[in-house]
């Protein structure tokens, strides 16, 4: 069987895209019936109606998540997607505004082209293709849209309460060929009230536990620190300006990291600690801060923590400093570590223990995602991969990730897609953006896959 999206559907699907990518559905304050915000409502609402248009099963989970079914079996097949967005950050930075779906230079560009609203629709449209064949299934299909996916992960925790786990199922917003492993993703918080006075009133930097910050902002009193080491090397990355009454601002500059891959020198609580060392008096109360990054934190290979470990299928142990609170006479540390894919939160939490039983800082994980590991030589997997190399001529190998993806939210789980290697990854980032051609592949591949795993000339029991 030839499975070929044609030009009508393709740009069918570039159309609803468009209109997709224009609702800004970035979580918000809670409303009724909008769990995470009246954006992402809207962005739910649309996605649910345009599938309803299309001739599926639609069904709302109280605005937590979305269901679009088809087939029919015992056995499910199920494929995670989300419709939520991380913020723009500066809008003045975009060639096209984040949220016009604007298409140009043989792309479609806005927030969520990548990650992960235009597999969504792809996928929504490889389903389409598949019911203009009229398909024949032993196992049901069922398309989970979910709407909190760049935050807490409530619409999962949602779904889980009230639904049943598919058989298996694959999420597009990973790395294709097919990601077998994912890292195990901690988050610890680091806690105290401080004994010493400081000059420093309040520090402020990050806010988001996956996001190392670009920015970093300390106020002070100057009237015990040397003027000129104040200003020494107030260049690009530390801004300094000061009142008539002896307060100063510190801004650090930086770039805006994702944490599953740090680099300290880019990180701003990294600079603005580093100045702060340099112009505090050593009496000062702000210097347990200091002292307890540079000995726990700095070394984004975890070495400070005890556990500069690696393995063979997911590589090294990272950890990032994220969050940076500080108001005078407290401060909190926020740190996301990753850890390679065959080891366990139990084994690298001893270790913890034991290594920071020498600070009296007081420390949490506060979230904690379990790895992922299936064997690439597993059912499942193969036949993932082979889609992939049939569809590109080409012989790739499962890949690893440091990421979090949907995969974890069932048994029987992979990252299928969506980016294609040697294409740009931009998710998270200015200028967001997809080819169209890319579409076109996503949407070929995606059916594939679902005819070959769900369908009743090609289907068997998976796992």
């Amino acid at each position: 069987m030839k499975i070929q999206v044609d030009d009508t559907l393709f740009l069918a699907c570039l159309n609803d895209l468009q209109e997709l990518i224009q609702i800004p559905s970035v979580k918000s304050a809670p409303t009724a019936h909008a769990p995470f915000g009246e954006p992402i409502k809207k962005a739910l609402d649309y996605f649910l109606e345009k599938a309803k248009d299309l001739g599926f099963q639609t069904r709302n989970l109280d605005g937590y998540a979305g269901i679009v079914e088809m087939g029919t079996g015992v056995d499910e097949l199920g494929i995670l997607v989300h419709i939520d967005v991380v913020p723009p950050g500066e809008v003045d930075s975009w060639t096209y505004a984040p949220f016009s779906g604007h298409i140009a230079d043989g792309s479609i560009w806005g927030r969520g082209t990548l990650d992960d609203k235009g597999p969504a629709i792809a996928v929504l449209y490889a389903m389409k293709l598949l019911q203009n064949l009229s398909v024949s299934w032993n196992k049901r299909v069922r398309l989970i849209i979910g709407t909190d996916e760049e935050s807490t992960w409530e619409d999962i925790d949602y779904y889980n309460k009230y639904e049943k786990a598919p058989t298996f199922a694959f999420t597009p917003d990973g790395c294709f060929p097919v990601t077998n492993s994912e890292k195990g993703i901690a988050t610890i918080r680091f806690h105290k009230k401080m004994d010493a006075p400081s000059v420093v009133s309040l520090v402020k930097a990050g806010e988001k536990y996956n996001m190392t910050p670009g920015s970093a902002t300390a106020y002070l009193n100057t009237n015990q620190i040397d003027g000129k080491k104040l200003f020494e090397r107030s260049g690009p990355f530390i801004q300094v300006s000061t009142d008539i009454d002896g307060n100063a601002m510190i801004k650090a500059v930086g770039e805006d990291g994702p944490s599953s891959a740090p680099v300290a020198e880019k990180n701003a609580i990294h600079i603005l600690i580093k100045k702060l060392k340099q112009i505090l008096p050593e009496t000062d109360g702000f210097w347990e801060v200091i002292h307890f990054y540079e000995t726990f934190l700095e070394d984004t290979l975890g070495s400070g923590l005890g556990s500069k470990v690696s393995d063979e299928v997911s590589g090294e142990l990272t950890l990032a400093t994220c969050v940076l609170e500080w108001d005078g006479t407290q401060a909190t540390c926020i740190a996301n570590v990753r850890y390679p894919s065959t080891y366990t939160l139990q084994r690298l939490s001893t270790k913890w223990k034991e290594t920071l039983s020498a600070t009296s800082f007081n420390w949490k994980i506060i979230d904690h995602k379990d790895p992922i590991y299936i064997p690439a030589d597993s059912t499942f997997i193969q036949q993932l991969l082979s889609i992939y190399n049939d569809y590109f001529d080409s012989n790739e190998l499962p890949q690893s990730i440091a990421g979090g993806t949907y995969a974890r939210a069932f048994p029987n789980t992979v990252a299928f897609g969506a980016l294609i290697p040697g294409k740009p990854l931009n998710a998270h980032e200015v200028n967001e953006h997809v080819e169209l051609s890319v579409i076109r592949d996503w949407i070929n591949i995606y059916a594939k896959t679902i005819h070959r795993l769900a369908s009743t000339n090609n289907g068997g029991r998976q796992g």
